[in-house]
């Protein structure tokens, strides 16, 4: 087969010359698969093939004729076949190129030659953003603006980007030394990028339809254009933070620019990093993969005894090959052993022998910048060095030089070596050079073992294949180790590599497959990442659930987190949450690296997949086959479940379906606008509805998203409040108070909801939120709620309820004096209802209230008030609430046998009303009798039981309390590990509820568990918290009591405890607390008689 452009027989089968490098057939310019002539799509990868498409060769001859989409001359690149016009939204990196120079030109020369300088200009342009697999979007004049990430994702297009700029700058310099007039002021480009999110699609009428995009990230890309000077690339802030380990930055002074309030963070690219981009991760301890870090040190310790290796490292993107080559690569590098390194670039797949130029230049040192000469001398240099040569070289090296020299593109001196390649066969060349490199291998790895590490070795160009392939057939007995890095189920010709390496090396072959983190790996790769062992449940939950095991994808969304400024380190170490978790959005980097596969996918599955991720995570067939009625349904779930995108999750009874983790669904579905979407969740609601008519309710929950989401208001606030309620009844009170708040957001932001006739009420909605607040320990949101619901309402006595109800939260959270003044006005407005049951409900709370205010009489004259009230309306449940606090009046009294008797009748009445709360309350007021009877067994038995309750119903302040009172009572009877216990976990609760005078009685019975402990350290801690907080919060009955055991732990510990005696004796005095000062002037008379004081 002759080649079109030099002439060259080729053999059969080649898809580019051997001697040239041109393509000898059409092929796709995304995939390189061969195409046929009349093909309009890519059998490899569905690429629409029209003119303009690729390189094609030219029967005309010359170097083929290049085809664009859209013209002969635009070089816009190609829009897939898949590809619709229709609307997305995309996340995008925007480059805007403005040429400088063009007006004074203009001024010089002919228009005729200022035309073709500037189209030749603008087509040097386009060629370096089609070879970086971007999209030209248009030509505004002398400016380019440039796409990547639309029409196609890629996993890197910021680095693409930053990539093509960089060439850019460059070219334009090339480009001035090559006109063919001098001008005055040679042309110069200013540059600016951005990277966010854009509405992608078609703009334009029937007549016209263009693809381009929309949106800020497009307005501020331009911006940073308009800021830069010539010569010089701005980029954003965001786009900084996706590519800043790959190039080199000056960080700018933020800047203004026009449409932005604020001043905005500005970079200027300087460079290619040549570091290595992610040794930023080489810090960080290595989680798991203990076991294939085994099988790599075994293989490197046979390299070592002169075996030569072969190993295969595959997985899918971030599952942790560059890790593991970072790792291999320190015990290498520690070892003294020549390492060559390489990556294959997606962008460099046309670029004959990519991946090895690479590797050789890094190996004989050579810059892009050097000249022929000052390479070849590299070459000599380092082949000098590396052979431990004289410094002329030997016909054999020099031999070699030449043909490597070839492979890179220098011209070599033939007089000085003697070898004319031009006169050659061409496939003798490349015999030679291949067998040269083979020699060069050969000979370092005898002096010292080798490894040549290559990775993304699925983006490898053909012709680097084939000479990859060569070495490792011909490098078998040589001590040399190829490490390769891969994609897992590659479709190109590197994962057929692995089969002739089975072949040729035997047992010194080896593949690695990575597989996802395990929870245990997941929960400590965050610990690493964050610093800390303290982190919150809901956080881990939300990185496990959206990364199914995926450590890239771990490390993004964490990394998100904290340049989101969601999370933060403590002073203590721990890791506190600063906003909303449901809020968080997903990671470009993460967005990018999905999309880049999904977009990949023909039309009718992606169109699937974007109605499964309306439906949500996890989702049932057969609300899918109603949405999404097709006849191929069950195939194309099948394709997207071996591509591993979507899975079964259940077969039985019903069939439901996953994505295979929650980034894909939260890629997927913010693709779509948000018309698109709300009409998609409406869709699904009306569905959900008519295929779930007979059992509604266990829909409810999906019901309210979905037509939340559509903004069907009047529909979404009635399920808001349906859902609500049946968490509330389930006890589930995190769940109720979340439906409640997003029904009340509902109401306040479309208040014709209200309107319906069939509407729940609002004050009805603020009276159940306070109700799970409570039961959540939040008194302060619990009082809020109530006091908004009373501005709703219209009669007399329902105010007066649900100010009763405030005051008692008031009462519950330690204010005495301000809950009897809301019963009082509660009084006041039921001053027209004096016998209405409310008017009893309202001096039951009071007389409670007044009771532990020392005004016992009072108290006991409203609670026999309130008893007639209940009797003559029949109210049961207030009746035995009410016995319940006479139980307590009695015990106060020290009535303890009529207090039994009152409370044994509360709880009866209770049990045969199914008050699960009350009986909660009465086994713990019954705890506190029997405790005062010294029957501790029944005590004990009795706190359990109201722990039990409280626990059961989610009230956390009751399951706290009983817990406190069990320990305290578990002190009594000398059970004090079991009461540290309690008493420990009590205290844990009460310091999440925030509730400071439990706080302090908690911490004050453990410094009582601590003292008879004789653990003066324990109890040292805990009161020296415990005054802290009483003093803040100016508890002064605590104070005293603190003072007094200060002074018994000081008794213990050897002091003088006199000051501290003394201090409490004057705070109860103060306080009229004559019997506890009396106890503690007994204590101080012990102690100095003992002293002889």
């Amino acid at each position: 087969m002759g080649c079109l452009d030099c002439g060259f027989d080729n053999r059969e089968g080649v898809r580019f010359c051997t001697q040239c490098g041109l393509p000898q057939a059409a092929f796709c310019p995304r995939c390189h698969f061969a195409a046929a002539e009349g093909d309009r799509f890519c059998g490899g990868c569905g690429l629409r093939l029209q003119m303009g498409q690729g390189v094609l060769p030219s029967s005309e001859g010359g170097a083929g004729k290049l085809l664009t989409a859209v013209s002969a001359s635009s070089g816009k690149g190609v829009l897939p076949a898949n590809q619709s016009m229709e609307s997305e939204r995309k996340h995008v990196t925007v480059l805007f190129a403005d040429i400088s120079g063009f007006t004074a030109m203009s001024e010089k020369l002919d228009p005729e030659e200022v035309t073709q300088i500037m189209n030749g200009c603008l087509k040097m342009l386009a060629d370096v953003v089609t070879h970086y697999e971007g999209y030209v979007d248009k030509f505004i004049g002398d400016c380019i603006m440039a796409l990547f990430g639309a029409p196609v994702t890629h996993e890197n297009d910021p680095e693409l980007a930053l990539r093509a700029a960089l060439d850019m700058q460059q070219g334009m310099l090339n480009y001035n030394k090559n006109l063919p007039v001098k001008l005055d002021k040679p042309l110069t480009l200013h540059i600016g990028i951005n990277t966010g999110i854009v509405i992608a699609g078609g703009v334009g009428s029937d007549q016209k339809m263009e693809y381009t995009v929309m949106g800020d990230t497009v307005n501020l890309a331009s911006r940073l254009e308009s800021k830069a000077a010539s010569g010089e690339t701005f980029l954003s802030g965001y786009t900084y933070n996706m590519t800043r380990s790959l190039f080199e930055f000056d960080r700018l002074e933020p800047m203004m620019v026009k449409g932005k309030q604020k001043p905005v963070e500005v970079y200027r690219l300087k460079g290619l990093n040549r570091g290595r981009g992610d040794d930023r991760k080489a810090h960080l301890p290595l989680v798991g993969r203990a076991e294939e870090m085994r099988q790599l040190s075994e293989r490197v310790e046979r390299l070592v005894e002169g075996k030569g290796q072969v190993v295969f490292l595959t997985s899918e993107q971030g599952f942790g090959k560059s890790r593991i080559r970072l790792e291999i690569r320190k015990q290498l590098v520690d070892m003294g052993l020549t390492l060559l390194e390489g990556a294959c670039h997606s962008f460099c797949r046309s670029t004959r022998y990519h991946v090895v130029g690479e590797l050789l230049k890094q190996l004989f040192g050579i810059n892009a910048d050097d000249g022929d000469a000052v390479a070849l001398e590299n070459m000599e240099a380092a082949l000098t060095t590396l052979l431990e040569l004289p410094p002329d070289l030997n016909q054999e090296s020099a031999r070699a030089l030449v043909y490597i020299a070839s492979l890179l593109g220098l011209k070599v001196d033939n007089q000085r070596y003697e070898i004319p390649l031009e006169q050659m066969d061409p496939r003798e060349v490349k015999a030679e050079t291949f067998r040269a490199i083979a020699w060069l291998f050969t000979k370092m790895a005898k002096k010292r073992p080798l490894v040549i590490t290559v990775e993304d070795l699925d983006n490898a160009d053909s012709a680097s294949m084939e000479l990859l392939t060569f070495l490792l057939e011909d490098l078998r007995s040589v001590p040399v180790m190829f490490l390769l890095l891969m994609r897992a189920g590659g479709e190109r010709d590197a994962s057929k590599l692995t089969t002739t390496c089975k072949r040729v090396w035997g047992a010194d072959f080896l593949e690695v497959a990575f597989s996802q983190f395990s929870e245990e790996e997941c929960g400590l790769l965050i610990q690493h990442l964050l610093g800390s062992h303290q982190i919150p449940a809901e956080l881990y939950s939300l990185v496990m659930n959206r990364t199914d095991g995926n450590p890239l994808f771990i490390e993004e969304v964490v990394q998100s987190l904290v340049d989101g400024q969601v999370v933060e380190k403590r002073s203590d170490g721990s890791i506190g949450l600063l906003k909303d978790l449901a809020g968080v959005s997903i990671p470009g980097s993460v967005h990018s690296l999905i999309l880049a596969r999904i977009d990949k996918l023909q039309t009718k599955l992606k169109d699937l997949l974007q109605m499964a991720s309306v439906i949500g995570n996890v989702f049932r067939l057969d609300l899918l086959q109603a949405a999404f009625p097709v006849a191929d349904l069950d195939q194309r779930l099948r394709l997207l479940e071996e591509m591993g995108i979507l899975y079964e999750v259940r077969s039985f009874p019903e069939v439901e379906y996953s994505f295979r983790n929650g980034l894909i669904q939260e890629a997927v579905y913010a693709t779509m606008l948000k018309q698109k979407v709300r009409e998609l969740h409406l869709k699904v609601a009306d569905l959900t509805e008519t295929l779930y008519a007979e059992r509604l309710e266990n829909h409810l929950e999906s019901l309210a998203r979905h037509l939340e989401l559509a903004q069907a208001w009047p529909r979404a606030y009635r399920y808001l409040v349906r859902s609500g309620d049946k968490a509330r009844l389930a006890f589930a009170n995190l769940e109720a108070k979340g439906y409640y708040q997003r029904t009340v957001e509902v109401a306040e932001q479309n208040p014709e909801v209200l309107a319906q006739a069939e509407a729940p009420s609002l004050a009805q909605v603020y009276t159940h939120l306070s109700e799970v607040e409570e039961l959540l320990g939040d008194m302060d949101a619990a009082i809020k709620a109530r006091e908004h619901g009373v501005t709703l309402l219209d009669s007399a006595v329902e105010k007066a309820a649900e100010t009763r109800l405030i005051g008692r939260l008031l009462e519950k959270r330690g204010d005495k004096e301000q809950a009897l003044e809301v019963y009082d006005r509660a009084v006041e407005l039921l001053a027209g209802f004096p016998d209405h049951v409310e008017m009893g409900r309202v001096l039951t709370n009071r007389s409670w209230v007044l009771n532990r205010m020392k005004q016992g009489a009072r108290a006991l004259h409203e609670a026999q008030t309130a008893m007639q009230i209940f009797q003559a309306h029949d109210a049961r449940g207030d009746m035995a609430l009410l016995y319940n606090n006479l139980s307590v009046f009695c015990e106060h009294a020290g009535d303890l046998e009529q207090a039994l008797a009152h409370n044994q009748k509360s709880l009866q009445m209770f049990e045969a009303l199914g008050n699960v709360r009350q009986q909660g309350n009465v086994h713990l007021s019954l705890g506190y009798i029997y405790n005062g009877l010294r029957n501790f067994e029944q005590a004990l038995i009795h706190f359990d039981q109201s722990f039990e309750l409280m626990d059961r119903i989610g009230n956390r302040y009751g399951a706290a309390t009983a817990l406190m009172s069990k320990g305290r009572c578990l002190l009594d009877v000398d059970k004090v590990e079991e009461g540290e216990t309690a008493l420990l976990r009590a205290l844990r609760i009460h310091k999440e509820l925030n509730i400071s005078r439990k706080v302090v009685a908690n911490q004050l019975a453990l410094v009582r568990l601590y003292l008879r402990n004789v653990d003066h350290h324990a109890a040292r801690r805990f009161l020296s918290e415990a005054k802290e907080l009483a003093r803040r919060e100016g508890f002064e009955s605590d104070l005293a009591k603190l003072a007094q055991l200060e002074g018994d732990l000081m008794v213990l510990e050897g002091k003088d405890p006199c000051g501290q005696y003394q201090e409490a004796i004057s705070l109860f005095g103060a306080m009229g607390r004559t019997r506890e000062a009396e106890q503690v002037i007994k204590a101080l008379e012990r102690y100095r008689s003992s002293n002889h004081q």
